[in-house]
């Protein structure tokens, strides 16, 4: 659907391709949901500890959503508590899905009204750190006696809901199995036509960087100021306050002692766009055994004017790297023969340097970490969205932008 969509159709074949679109992503999302739930009834889910920075999650997952904020004509606030240390030790993938289902259903089930996103610090033990977290719309609120099923699996407050809001009614099962997997519990307090507020409590170890983190990536620590980042949407001002743009994300994973931080987005775009030219000699290695996918794949880079090789699996992509020279390789995680992981560290033993990003659907007994300790510098979820698809790319090439 998307190439179709690039090749200029006509307003009405525009408008069944964007439905089908829709169609595949209502699809995606379901299964993605059955998968994940199974995963959790089944026990197979494994918390992580790793360092992350929870204001830079809150913050990209909050953008991530403000296109369909917007689409409802809502204001989406953040509030993050400076007191926060800057640096928390836990699982962030598993957070972030927490997140993305309650503040997404905050926005779907609010139209021209509001949503808060907050976190604060509530109690310290040791090397331990109690963070309340609480999403609150104004909304359409959910009935006193639907509040105790509405946790359960495949549970809506009635089918009326389904029809006009669409959903799986397994988001808020996750988040509940989610959130007591780290030893918390959600609360829900609620009322029809005022609106509903979701609240739970996590644990986070402290890691031992934090102090050289605050010193060498915020400065600012030091002074209590509440600095406001603003953004504007089509229909009025959202206020995005207490957010720092500036942490990498590969730094999540890696020791900071020995990590150089790298350039923010406005840094590595040049004010000049890529010519043809320019793209054209840039060399990408796709890795991809599936053949739809390598079609997929090859014809949205070329449409850029990328030059694209494929090869069909991770052994055959060992010897491309080895005999010819590319600016990128875009590497499937899951092939037969080799897989991307085994690829990707045969490939580093000769060559440090390339840029290689893995293409995969992270889930939820996936490890974020363990791609980027392995050798991939960054990871593209599939199926792709062509926002981030080229700005992951962009961030490879660094030296122009990718129209």
């Amino acid at each position: 659907t998307h190439l179709l969509l690039e090749t200029d159709p006509r307003t009405d074949q525009k408008e069944h391709l964007e439905t089908l679109q829709s169609s595949g992503e209502y699809l995606l999302s379901l299964i993605d949901n059955i998968l994940d739930f199974n995963k959790l009834e089944a026990n197979k889910v494994e918390l992580e500890a790793i360092p992350f920075d929870l204001n830079k999650r809150i913050n990209d997952i909050s953008l991530s959503l403000k296109g369909q904020a917007t689409d409802q004509r809502n204001n989406l606030h953040i509030q993050y508590d400076d007191n926060i240390p800057s640096r928390l030790q836990g699982d962030p993938v598993k957070i972030s899905q927490i997140l993305i289902n309650l503040m997404g259903n905050a926005i779907k089930f609010t139209r021209d009204g509001d949503v808060w996103v907050r976190a604060h610090k509530i109690d310290t033990a040791e090397d331990k750190c109690l963070i309340k977290f609480e999403v609150e719309d104004n909304g359409k609120g959910i009935s006193e006696e639907k509040q105790q099923a509405i946790f359960e699996n495949f549970t809506q407050e009635g089918s009326s809901t389904t029809r006009e809001y669409g959903g799986t009614g397994l988001g808020l099962a996750i988040v509940k199995n989610l959130v007591e997997l780290m030893g918390g519990s959600v609360q829900l307090d609620s009322k029809v036509g005022r609106g509903s507020k979701f609240t739970f409590d996590i644990w986070f170890e402290l890691p031992d960087s934090n102090r050289f983190f605050n010193e060498n990536h915020y400065p600012e620590t030091t002074n209590k100021s509440h600095s406001k980042i603003t953004t504007i949407t089509d229909h009025k001002e959202v206020i995005l306050p207490n957010i720092n743009l500036n942490i990498p994300k590969k730094n999540e994973y890696n020791d900071p002692e020995v990590t150089k931080s790298e350039n923010t987005k406005d840094e590595v775009i040049s004010s000049k766009p890529a010519t043809p030219t320019e793209l054209l000699n840039k060399r990408i290695l796709i890795v991809e055994d599936n053949k739809i996918n390598q079609m997929i794949t090859r014809k949205i880079l070329e449409g850029k004017n990328f030059t694209c090789e494929v090869a069909n699996n991770g052994e055959e992509a060992v010897i491309a790297a080895k005999t010819r020279k590319y600016d990128l390789i875009l590497m499937d995680v899951h092939m037969p023969i080799k897989d991307g992981k085994e690829a990707t560290k045969d490939i580093r033993s000769f060559d440090r340097e390339i840029p290689i990003i893995a293409l995969t659907a992270v889930t939820l007994n996936e490890s974020e970490k363990e791609f980027y300790e392995i050798g991939f510098d960054d990871i593209i979820p599939k199926p792709f969205k062509m926002d981030e698809f080229f700005e992951k790319i962009q961030k490879a090439f660094s030296n122009f932008e990718v129209l």
